[in-house]
């Protein structure tokens, strides 16, 4: 018998984040074709010598940028689902390519949010712990949207009734 959910906390912005993510891809692809395609160009005297330097610094400074911005988004959650028997939480986040991925914990597993250590990127996200594993998940208390507050502080803060 499958337990049922309901949303205790949603991020409006998770579509955004997630195309940004997605555009790391995209990025990745325009970087490595067109670095080689301008040291061909050069080989063959069709561009101007300064192409293939100009094309490698734009390439290279705009994927790191756009994989350092995406760095924000991975493992950011988007949607916080608790079951009827409070029991179960179900996490909805993004991975490192902006798919969303779902995992399902129990109430006891993760670490109370004031008990997790402060970071100076707390007033975008706060890292959310699991008691059994150092990798952190992203929740945005600044921008997301706590639907049901006290299932909220019964998951994230062990107020058990």
């Amino acid at each position: 018998d499958k337990n049922k959910y309901k949303v205790i906390y949603r991020l409006p912005q998770i579509t955004l984040c997630s195309v940004l993510n997605k555009f790391k891809r995209l990025q990745l692809v325009a970087a490595t074709t067109s670095i080689p395609g301008s040291f061909i160009a050069n080989y063959f005297n069709v561009c101007d010598p300064s192409l293939p330097t100009v094309v490698t610094t734009i390439a290279l400074a705009s994927t790191v940028a756009i994989f350092s911005i995406g760095q924000l988004c991975t493992e950011l959650i988007g949607y916080v689902y608790f079951s009827e028997d409070k029991q179960e939480v179900k996490l909805a986040y993004l991975d490192y390519w902006g798919r969303r991925k779902e995992a399902i914990y129990g109430v006891e597993d993760f670490l109370p949010l004031t008990n997790s250590p402060r970071f100076p990127s707390d007033f975008l996200f706060r890292r959310l712990y699991l008691y059994n594993s150092r990798h952190p998940f992203k929740l945005s208390l600044k921008y997301g949207k706590i639907v049901d507050e006290d299932s909220f502080k019964t998951v994230f803060c062990h107020e058990l009734e």
